[in-house]
């Protein structure tokens, strides 16, 4: 092999561990911010005092800004999303974090009639609706089956679940109506 060939060779893989290692630690923080939501403010490099799942010591760790921003990333030992009619089915094992699973779009500001069923202990596991307009209004108080009306704000309120070494199911679903779209963001 001749000296040039070999230099080639060198820089060449210099290039690919390079582009290897950025595209891990990019993917790393992307992972902690959901794609596409318009309420994420701060990343966790750029607000140090904010925590990541793993540093969790029980839910009560886990606050309203880290909710609304989704910023401290998750943990699933196992977990399972299946679509039903108007609706979603959720199985997770050794859940700690935040998760943005599903939003729900309206096209104006209307009532909405939500089905939900949770199995999960209530001291690790809670759910909230996060309002297009900034505001938070939690989904449930204790494991139940529950039906309840609430008044969405215009565009995409999405259904937060947030848990500490939990394990359940959550399902979700919405009466159907016109300019009212259920959907998965995961």
């Amino acid at each position: 092999m001749s000296k040039r060939n070999f230099v080639f060779l060198i820089l060449s893989g210099i290039i690919v561990l390079t582009i290897f290692f950025l595209y891990r630690k990019n993917s790393i923080k992307d992972d902690n911010i959901t794609k596409g939501n318009t309420n994420v403010v701060n990343t966790l490099e750029e607000k140090s005092n904010i925590k990541k799942w793993s540093e969790l010591n029980n839910l009560e760790d886990i606050d309203e800004n880290m909710i609304i921003n989704n910023s401290i990333g998750r943990f699933f030992l196992t977990r399972g999303s299946t679509p039903e009619v108007n609706g979603f089915s959720f199985k997770f094992s050794k859940f700690t974090g935040v998760h943005h699973y599903v939003s729900i779009n309206t096209e104006n500001e209307c009532d909405v009639e939500i089905s939900y069923k949770i199995s999960a202990p209530k001291d690790d596991f809670k759910v909230f609706i996060i309002l297009s307009n900034g505001e938070l209004v939690e989904l449930m108080k204790e494991s139940t089956t529950e039906k309840a009306i609430y008044s969405l704000s215009k565009g995409e309120n999405i259904i937060a679940l947030i848990g500490y070494k939990t394990t359940g199911t959550f399902e979700i679903y919405i009466e159907p109506q016109e300019g009212v779209e259920l959907l998965q963001i995961d």
